[in-house]
């Protein structure tokens, strides 16, 4: 079974959607610099609509396919705080989305 495939014997993708903030130094911090959303199951050719909200003091940097590239930031998809794709498109291969945040110097 495909990881980003549903066991239940429909053709569902389900995609994670997480966040990563970086501090001023340009390293992971515990702070929680905005949130996102859009994560879930959807049939394949259905929209799937990320949106990402910084919190006060933080920019918002990108959609990325895994933490480490977004730590790296490396491979961006897109830098829009609001992102659409359709579900199956492989834009996100790994089914898990990330979204960034770094302070507002």
């Amino acid at each position: 079974v495909d990881p980003g495939t549903a066991d239940d014997g429909d053709d569902t993708l389900t995609y994670t959607v997480s966040q990563v903030t970086l501090n001023e130094q340009g390293t992971e911090s515990s702070v929680v610099g905005g949130t996102v959303s859009g994560g879930g199951s959807y049939l394949p050719g259905e929209t799937v609509s990320l949106n990402a909200t910084p919190a006060a003091n933080y920019l918002f940097q990108g959609w990325f396919p895994s933490k480490a590239d977004a730590l790296a930031n490396t491979n961006r998809i897109s830098a829009n705080a609001v992102y659409a794709f359709a579900a199956g498109d492989e834009v996100f291969t790994s089914k898990t989305i990330v979204g960034k945040f770094v302070p507002q110097l």
